[in-house]
């Protein structure tokens, strides 16, 4: 708002950039209310009055005369849903009901009821279109999931926790992801608490044999979690996987009966064989965590009984791994990188929507190349850090990391953060150049492994001193120079120049 030209706020900017306090000052007249407003903590969630909510609600459905309806579908289904059930009639009855309402593909439903002795019974005979196997004792997790898996027959078999809800297309789009990746030999997605924050965006495997769920806690929409990446595993509440694949590798390992570690090792067995394991937005769960677990602390005894077992069996993969520990670590093994895949930053005013013309057509054409590559590729508007994430996706690479929460205001603690990990630095447009350089010669130990490619697309100033002249204002000779001059010193500092 400051009556100057803009040519000197720009500059005005950059210097607040790499100063200390300069962060939050941007931030402040960037959304004033924003910087100032706190948000409050999540509420703990009352589990007992979730569980009380699904059990009124199963009552209602038992006392009447509906049915619940799992189609099959024509031929062959697509996907076989393998759903183990111990007692949690209630919660049970939310995940069969959501996986009723699925659409986009076809599936069979194949449910293990492990002797539960509450209403699950009941349940069941409401239930049509699904293969029932009743046991007389309980299986455990493992077990049933297994014995499921002999009556399969879809092309893909889905492990859902009974405590799990579907979104009606995530089905479809796992079925989609593992279609356009076809060495990909398992996807999954984000599991949601049932509050909506995150449980986990995909998860990791530490050197020590620790598992790790990424954000959790966290909103679902961050950037950090909406674009398909690699990941080590994805939570057996939810997992695709290629039922060949799993026959192949001799289905889950007996040695983790009951429970818990089952999906790490499947997961670890499929990189082995060459096979990857897939994180997709777009496969939203939502999940109620250690609904079968009572409080008597068996949980947790069992998850570090396996957590040896996986050791003992994974020491030399376990080696490749990183330790647990810092932010940049969690950062790092979070996504999978590709062999000789390297990490791509690309800074740009807005997300590159083609219908805006003014050189996004052409920027959006150039980050559709890189990012059908193998590298790691993150996009930052360094101007307009707002999109819809249906509009960012439509034009970039689903493998594209787009980080639409930062702006120029928060350019400096984001590479302060990723210091040393990109391989290369694409920069278009002076106005974003200049930033970049002012912050690469105070803190060059960020820039460290990077090369800089300056995407200058023009001399743009060139069209500020003709602007000069249509106007009836043209600039002194001195001035002209001095404009050159000042776009031409950002050039010097790159590595690379496209124009």
């Amino acid at each position: 708002a400051l009556p100057m030209p803009e040519a000197s706020k720009r500059r005005a900017r950059t210097w607040l950039l790499t100063k200390a306090f300069g962060s939050r000052v941007l931030g402040w007249l960037a959304a004033p209310s924003a910087a100032l407003t706190q948000g409050a903590p999540a509420a703990a969630l009352d589990k007992e009055a979730v569980r009380a909510e699904a059990e009124a609600e199963l009552g209602l459905f038992l006392d009447g005369a509906q049915r619940l309806s799992l189609r099959r579908g024509t031929g062959r289904p697509k996907v076989s849903v393998i759903i183990v059930l111990f007692n949690q009639a209630g919660l049970s009855m939310l995940c069969l009901r959501a996986l009723a309402d699925s659409l986009g593909t076809s599936f069979e439903t194949i449910v293990v009821d492990n002797a539960s002795t509450d209403r699950v019974p009941q349940l069941l005979e409401r239930l049509d279109g699904a293969l029932v196997l009743r046991q007389d004792s309980n299986l455990g997790f493992l077990r049933a999931v297994n014995l499921a898996a002999e009556h399969a027959t879809g092309e893909h078999l889905l492990l859902l926790n009974n405590d799990a809800v579907v979104e009606p297309q995530t089905l479809a789009h796992a079925v989609a992801r593992l279609e356009a990746e076809p060495d990909a030999g398992a996807v999954g997605g984000p599991i949601l608490l049932w509050d909506g924050r995150l449980q986990e965006a995909g998860s990791i495997i530490w050197r020590d044999g620790s598992c790790q769920g990424h954000g959790r806690g966290d909103s679902p929409d961050a950037p950090a979690y909406r674009f398909v990446r690699d990941v080590d595993y994805c939570s057996g509440a939810f997992l695709m996987v290629r039922r060949t694949l799993f026959e192949q590798l001799g289905r889950f390992d007996t040695d983790f009966a009951p429970a818990y570690y089952e999906e790490s090792d499947l997961c670890v067995r499929l990189w082995q064989a060459g096979h990857r394991v897939v994180y997709d937005p777009q496969l939203r769960v939502k999940h109620f965590e250690f609904a079968s677990d009572t409080g008597s602390g068996q949980a947790m005894a069992l998850q570090a009984r396996n957590r040896s077992r996986f050791v003992a069996k994974h020491g030399p993969y376990l080696q490749t791994r990183p330790e647990p520990g810092t932010d940049a670590a969690l950062l790092g093994a979070s996504q999978i990188l590709r062999p000789g895949a390297r990490r791509i930053l690309i800074i740009d005013d807005r997300v590159p929507l083609p219908e805006l013309g003014r050189g996004y057509p052409r920027a959006a054409k150039i980050a559709s190349i890189i990012g059908e590559g193998r590298d790691a590729v993150t996009y930052y508007p360094l101007q307009i850090a707002e999109a819809r994430w249906d509009e960012v996706y439509a034009v970039l690479n689903p493998r594209t990391e787009v980080i639409l929460d930062r702006g120029l205001a928060g350019l400096s603690a984001f590479l302060s953060q990723r210091a040393g990990q990109f391989d290369l630095i694409l920069v278009s447009r002076p106005h974003n150049m200049e930033p970049v350089v002012a912050l690469r010669v105070a803190h060059p130990e960020w820039f460290d492994s990077a090369r800089i490619i300056y995407d200058a697309e023009a001399l743009f100033c060139l069209r500020t001193i003709e602007r000069a002249k249509v106007m009836g204002r043209p600039l002194s000779e001195a001035k002209a120079q001095a404009l050159l001059h000042e776009e031409l010193s950002l050039a010097r500092e790159a590595d690379r120049i496209v124009a």
